[in-house]
C-alpha cells in the first residue's frame, strides 16, 4: 500500500500538481486584474472568467501531451539515506568466484566496489506518500460533488416535468417575436412552472422557458423576464453553466475555484441585464421590482448548487448597483469584443503550457547541455562529428571517427585492478553512432508505451524519471531496448562492445580519465561520490569536491569527453555486450565484443554516482549477472552506420 500511495504521488506531480500550482499562479494574478478592472463589462468579465476557470481541467488533460517547457516546479524530494561503506564484496587477492546473488546485489566478480547500505526505512518517502493520500482525498471528494451535482440535476429534470405548456396564442406569438428580435434561431417553448418557482431555462438544442403563473397574467413582465431568458439561450449560458459545476465539482478543493464561479455567476446575469436594458423597453426602476419580485433566495428552496445553474445570483444588491452603473452604457464595440476574446485565448493558452511544465531538477540547466534539440536523421550519411537522431523519442547519437588506441591500463596506474590488463592495441574499423547520453527514464517509459522493453517500468525510486538516466535495468533489460528500437526504426542499434566503449570513453587520450591523470577535477566532469554524499554518509569514499547530486544527474550536466559524449564516468555503470573476463587475454583486437569467457556474467564499464574516483577511471571495468536490476547500472546505446 504505502509503494502505491509513492508511485501515486509521484505520477500527480506532472500530472495534477504541477498543472494546479502553475494554473493557480496565472489565475490568482488574473483574479485580481479582473476585480480591479471596475469598468469592464459583465460580458467581458463573463467570458474571461469562464476561460480561466476551463482552462484548469484543459491544461491537466493537455500536460502529458504538450511539448515539455523547461519551468522550475517543486518535485517531491528522494530519500537518499546512504550507509557507510559495506565491506569490499571480493578481496582483490582472491581471484573471481561464482556465489549466488539476489536481484540489486553485485556478483563477487565486482572487485572492491563500495555498494551503499540503505539504512532502515530509506525506501520511505514522506512525500510522495502524502501526495498520494491527497490524490485519493481529492478523487473521493471529486465523487461526492459529482453525486451531488447529478441530484440537483435530476431535481432540476423534474422540476421541468412538472410545468405544463402554456398554449396561448398570443403568448406564443410574443415569444417567437422576441427570439427573433434577439437572434434566437432554435425553437423556443414556453411552460409555466410550479407555484413558487422562478424563471429559469432548460436545455440547449430544443430550449424551454419555464415562467412561474402570476407573470402570465402581465404583458410587461412577461416581455422583460422572456428577453432576459433568451439571451440565456442565445449565449448557450446553460451548457456554460454546466461546465462550470463539473469544474467546480472536481476541483472542490480549490478556493479559486469557487471564487471564479462567483465572478462567472455574477457576470453571467449582469450582462444579461444590462442588455435587456440598451433595449430602452424596460425603465431600471420597474425592472429592479421585477428583479426583486422573482429573486431565488426569496421565492424557492434550492440548494446553492442548484441554484447557481439556473437561478438568479444570491446577492441581489451587487447585481441591481450593476445593472444601475450600466443601464445607461453602450453596447461593447467590436474592438472591446475583440480584446475580451484575445485575453481569453490567452489565459487559456498560458494555463496550458503552465500544466506542460517539466517536473525536473531545480538545477538550471548545465551550460554544456545543447540549447536545441538536434535535427532528426534525413537520409543523408552523417560525417565524423554530426549528432543526429532517427526519431523524437530516440536517443541522440554522435558519430565517433574510426581509430586504434591502447586499451586497458598501464601497470602504473594509479588505482589499477588487475582485470585492467593486459594492455593492447585494439582497432575500430570504421565509425560509429554512439549514444551522447546514457538512455534515459524518458526515453525507456517511451519503450513500454510502444510495447517493447518486456513491458518493465523500473522504479525511480522518488528522483523523478524524465531526464534522469534509467537504472534499475539489466542486462537482459537493455538488450529489450535495443531490439525494440532496431525494430521501429529498422536500423541496427545494439550495447557497445567493451573496446568500442573504452574507446569512445577515451576520445584519444591515454590518461587514466579523459580529463586528465587526477581526480582534482571530478566534479567538473563525471557524478561519482563526493562531498555532496557526506550529508548521508559521514564517512564516503569521495572526491574531495562537490557536483551538487546525491543521486543520479540529469543526463548532459557535466563537461563532455573530446567525442561530445557525457557521462562516460559516474552517474550510472554502463551495460557492454562482452562476457566478463579477468583481463584481455585472447579478447578481439578489432573492436568486437567478447563472446567467449564467463557469460553468465556481463561487463559493465565506467562508475557510477555512488563509486569513489579510483572506480571513475577509463578503464575501469565489472562484472555481473545479466538479470542483476541495480541502483547504479544503466546503458547507452550507439547504432551501426551503412
Amino acid at each position: 500500500m504505502l509503494e502505491f500511495l509513492q508511485q501515486l504521488g509521484n505520477a500527480s506531480i506532472l500530472y495534477l500538481w504541477t498543472p494546479v500550482l502553475a494554473w493557480t499562479a496565472l489565475a490568482g494574478v488574473a483574479a485580481v486584474c479582473l476585480a480591479l478592472a471596475r469598468d469592464l463589462h459583465p460580458l467581458a468579465g463573463y467570458r474571461l472568467r469562464q476561460a480561466l476557470l476551463l482552462a484548469l481541467p484543459a491544461s491537466i488533460l493537455a500536460a502529458p501531451w504538450l511539448p515539455r517547457l523547461p519551468l522550475p516546479v517543486i518535485r517531491a524530494p528522494a530519500l537518499e539515506a546512504l550507509g557507510r561503506a559495506s565491506t569490499p564484496l571480493l578481496d582483490p587477492a582472491a581471484g573471481p568466484t561464482t556465489t549466488g546473488v539476489v536481484e540489486g546485489e553485485l556478483t563477487t566478480a565486482t572487485v572492491g566496489l563500495w555498494t551503499p547500505d540503505p539504512l532502515p526505512g530509506s525506501d520511505v518517502d514522506i512525500t510522495a506518500s502524502m501526495l498520494g493520500v491527497a490524490v485519493i482525498a481529492l478523487v473521493l471528494l471529486a465523487i461526492v460533488r459529482l453525486v451531488m451535482l447529478a441530484g440537483a440535476m435530476r431535481r432540476l429534470r423534474n422540476l421541468g416535468k412538472a410545468a405544463r405548456r402554456v398554449d396561448d396564442p398570443v403568448l406564443d406569438g410574443l415569444l417567437q417575436e422576441l427570439s427573433g428580435q434577439l437572434g434566437v434561431r432554435r425553437p423556443v417553448e414556453l411552460r409555466e412552472g410550479p407555484p413558487g418557482c422562478v424563471p429559469m431555462t432548460f436545455g440547449t438544442w430544443r430550449p424551454v422557458v419555464v415562467v412561474p403563473r402570476e407573470l402570465l397574467g402581465s404583458p410587461d413582465s412577461l416581455k422583460t423576464v422572456l428577453m432576459h431568458e433568451l439571451i440565456h439561450v442565445r449565449r448557450g449560458d446553460a451548457v456554460w453553466a454546466l461546465l462550470d459545476c463539473l469544474v467546480a465539482a472536481v476541483f472542490a478543493f480549490h478556493p479559486l475555484v469557487w471564487l471564479l464561479r462567483r465572478g462567472i455567476q455574477r457576470c453571467r446575469e449582469t450582462s444579461c441585464d444590462a442588455e435587456v436594458l440598451r433595449s430602452g423597453d424596460v425603465p431600471v426602476t420597474r425592472y429592479a421590482q421585477l428583479l426583486v419580485r422573482t429573486d431565488a433566495a426569496h421565492r424557492v428552496a434550492m440548494d446553492g448548487l442548484t441554484a447557481s445553474m439556473y437561478a438568479q445570483p444570491s446577492s441581489l444588491k451587487q447585481r441591481l448597483e450593476t445593472m444601475r452603473r450600466l443601464a445607461n452604457s453602450r453596447r461593447p464595440s467590436r474592438a472591446h469584443r475583440g480584446v475580451a476574446a484575445t485575453a481569453g485565448f490567452l489565459f487559456t493558452g498560458l494555463a496550458l503550457a503552465c500544466g506542460s511544465a517539466t517536473v525536473g531538477d531545480a538545477r538550471s540547466p548545465s551550460p554544456q547541455r545543447p540549447a536545441t534539440v538536434p535535427q532528426l536523421n534525413t537520409g543523408e550519411p552523417p560525417q565524423t562529428g554530426d549528432r543526429f537522431r532517427d526519431c523524437e523519442a530516440c536517443p541522440e547519437l554522435v558519430v565517433v571517427p574510426a581509430g586504434s588506441f591502447l586499451m586497458g591500463s598501464a601497470a602504473t596506474e594509479e588505482q589499477r585492478m588487475d582485470n585492467e590488463g593486459p594492455q593492447r592495441r585494439v582497432t575500430i574499423p570504421s565509425p560509429l553512432a554512439v549514444g551522447v547520453y546514457e538512455i534515459t527514464y524518458a526515453q525507456w517509459d517511451a519503450c513500454v508505451r510502444g510495447g517493447g522493453c518486456l513491458g518493465y517500468s523500473p522504479d525511480d525510486g522518488g528522483r523523478g524519471r524524465g531526464m534522469l538516466p534509467v537504472t534499475k535495468v539489466s542486462w537482459e533489460d537493455a538488450q529489450a531496448y535495443v531490439a525494440w528500437l532496431s525494430d521501429e526504426l529498422g536500423e541496427e542499434y545494439r550495447l557497445p562492445s567493451e573496446a568500442e566503449w573504452q574507446y569512445a570513453a577515451r576520445a584519444g587520450t591515454s590518461t587514466a580519465r579523459y580529463w586528465g591523470e587526477s581526480d582534482a577535477e571530478q566534479c567538473r566532469y563525471a557524478n561519482g561520490a563526493d562531498e555532496a554524499l557526506r550529508e548521508a554518509d559521514p564517512d564516503p569514499p569521495i572526491a574531495f569536491c562537490s557536483d551538487g547530486y546525491q543521486g543520479t544527474a540529469p543526463v548532459g550536466s557535466f563537461e563532455p569527453n573530446g567525442f561530445g559524449l557525457h557521462d562516460v564516468m559516474g552517474n550510472v555503470q554502463e551495460w557492454t555486450q562482452d562476457c566478463w573476463s579477468w583481463g584481455y587475454s585472447g579478447a578481439p583486437a578489432d573492436g568486437r565484443p567478447q563472446e567467449t569467457g564467463d557469460c553468465s556474467q556481463r561487463n559493465l564499464s565506467g562508475g557510477s554516482w555512488a563509486l569513489g574516483p579510483w572506480h571513475l577511471r577509463s578503464a575501469s571495468r565489472f562484472g555481473a549477472r545479466p538479470a542483476i536490476r541495480h541502483h547504479g547500472f544503466g546503458f547507452r546505446v550507439v547504432r551501426v552506420l551503412g
